[in-house]
């Protein structure tokens, strides 16, 4: 789960359920979904592994270092 702020879904993109981060009852459902619906739960364990492989520390070093070379 994640709030449905800009910044992070631009991270998780659509491997969570996003709530409202003004309104306790949106969170409240959201966490009562996740715990409720193992179907829902298992696919999104599913899509954030595969998620999960477009991140790495190699790769934001190579990116950083990357940024780094083209400001020099």
């Amino acid at each position: 789960m994640s709030s449905s702020t800009a910044a992070l879904r631009e991270t998780a993109d659509i491997v969570v359920l996003y709530f409202d981060p003004y309104s306790y009852e949106d969170l409240f459902d959201k966490i009562n979904l996740i715990t409720n619906n193992s179907n829902i739960r298992k696919e999104l364990i599913k899509k954030s592994n595969a998620r999960s492989q477009y991140f790495s520390w190699k790769k934001c070093a190579e990116e950083t270092l990357e940024i780094y070379n083209s400001v020099l």
